[in-house]
């Protein structure tokens, strides 16, 4: 096949100019220009208390979510600030056929750090139901704390939920010790079970970190948030999680997530969620309207407006990401393909045109390409 060479000339600096291979986020808590655009924005103020770290540690908020697919891993970053109380960022992932829209209190997992009442407060997540459309696979968490006046690792668990189905259930787990105020950075390694689990729920590490530095983005209400000072923070919670570890995702596939901050004991949820409830907004507590009751059986994201998760998209010849593999991602793909090197990177994160990651745009990337565009749609 020959290849054209009459790509106007500021493409061919723009592709000349590009990474000659496709560029992965490195996992240290702070956002990476390769993330692109916001995966979702939060839009209600905080009812965690707004914090202003280093000096005052006492508010939690969600910001903003990002995601890609690189090198055959998950890339999540959610920016903002997790308080040093054991508050719980809870993240459910949908990556797999089957799953639950509605939680069930069957699994037996939890335990770590400031658990009273019992290791199992998994339970506490049962009658939990997720938008239309968002069966939950896999349950990731972090939290960190002071017990004993002591300080704990920022502690990270991944659970296989199994469709919720038996009280043991694949889970891994590990604490990444604070090496400088505020900030870990660490992985759970592959093979590692968490206390009660039917065995381990990685075959790869799973790579997290935290910098919780952030005193911008949102500020402490229930109004409607600052939208652009909710994306202009750069710092928090980010993970890299293997493929083959969420049901291995193939190229043409997408993943949802739903993000929420939680209380110490898994049994009242703040008023940040990700991709965002409608503001004004109290925190939703055990029911959806601020009641504690011991449990999260009340909450159902069906009853909040807009789509409750976001969607980091798999489907690799969907360049633009609009749910369509059609002659706009075409444009894209024609301007790296007709130079041989990364598109670029100013235009679109990364190189998203070299599907197989081996730092050349040619004819692999085409055929990859051919087999989604015939299709039409992301299955």
């Amino acid at each position: 096949m020959s290849h054209a060479r009459s790509v106007p000339a500021v493409l061919l600096f723009l592709s000349l100019a590009g990474s000659t291979a496709a560029v992965t986020p490195t996992v240290n808590g702070i956002l990476d220009a390769t993330y692109g655009e916001a995966r979702a924005v939060q839009k209600v103020q905080t009812g965690f208390g707004d914090a202003s770290p280093p000096a005052d540690n006492t508010g939690s908020e969600l910001d903003a979510a990002y995601g890609v697919i690189r090198g055959g891993r998950l890339f999540l970053m959610l920016t903002g600030n997790l308080e040093r109380n054991f508050n719980l960022i809870d993240i459910y992932i949908d990556s797999r056929p089957g799953g639950e829209n509605i939680l069930t209190g069957t699994p037996q997992y939890d335990g770590g750090y400031n658990a009273p009442g019992g290791p199992y407060r998994s339970s506490r997540l049962s009658g939990m139901r997720f938008d239309t459309g968002f069966f939950a696979d896999y349950h990731l968490y972090c939290r960190w704390g002071v017990q004993a006046a002591v300080e704990t690792p920022f502690e990270v668990t991944f659970v296989h939920r199994a469709a919720g189905g038996a009280a043991q259930v694949p889970a891994s787990r590990a604490g990444t010790v604070v090496t400088v105020s505020n900030s870990a950075i660490g992985s759970i390694n592959a093979g590692n079970v968490a206390p009660n689990a039917s065995g381990s729920a990685l075959t790869q590490n799973l790579l997290m970190a935290i910098y919780n530095f952030n005193t911008g983005g949102v500020i402490a209400g229930n109004n409607a948030a600052n939208a652009a000072a909710a994306e202009a923070v750069t710092s928090g919670v980010e993970f890299s999680i293997p493929l083959a570890d969420l049901g291995g995702a193939s190229a043409f596939q997408n993943i949802r997530v739903v993000a929420m901050l939680n209380g110490s004991n898994r049994d009242y949820l703040s008023n940040q969620i990700l991709p965002g409830v409608p503001a004004p907004q109290v925190n939703l507590g055990g029911d959806g309207a601020g009641t504690f009751t011991g449990s999260l059986s009340g909450i159902n994201f069906t009853t909040f407006a807009g789509t409750q998760y976001f969607t980091v998209y798999t489907c690799i010849a969907d360049i633009n990401e609009d749910g369509v593999v059609d002659d706009d991602d075409f444009v894209f793909f024609s301007y790296s393909y007709n130079v041989l090197v990364c598109a670029d990177p100013a235009m679109l994160a990364g190189c998203p045109a070299d599907f197989n990651e081996d730092g050349l745009v040619d004819d692999a990337d085409f055929v990859l390409f051919a087999a989604a565009y015939n299709d039409l749609l992301c299955p």
